[in-house]
């Protein structure tokens, strides 16, 4: 988390579509990711380089705690 954190710029501002509320700054956007996103850290993302159309994407799946194996989300 600190790491992604670090990334963002003192106006970060963050909104999760289609709630109808919006995170502004760093610590805002920290406090969203942790509970939210990544659910305290019992919660793990898993990208899987590919391709689509000819070009460079990647897969996404997540796990949360002692869930069955990784699912696609997106």
């Amino acid at each position: 988390m600190a790491g992604l954190v670090a990334m963002l710029t003192d106006d970060a501002w963050l909104s999760m579509p289609p709630w109808p509320v919006a995170f502004r700054g760093p610590a805002a956007a920290e406090r969203l990711l942790s509970v939210l996103v990544f659910r305290g850290g019992t919660r793990r993302f898993l990208l899987v380089p590919t391709r689509a159309n000819g070009q460079p994407a990647f897969a996404l799946y997540f796990t949360d705690g002692d869930a069955p194996p990784p699912a696609a989300t997106g």
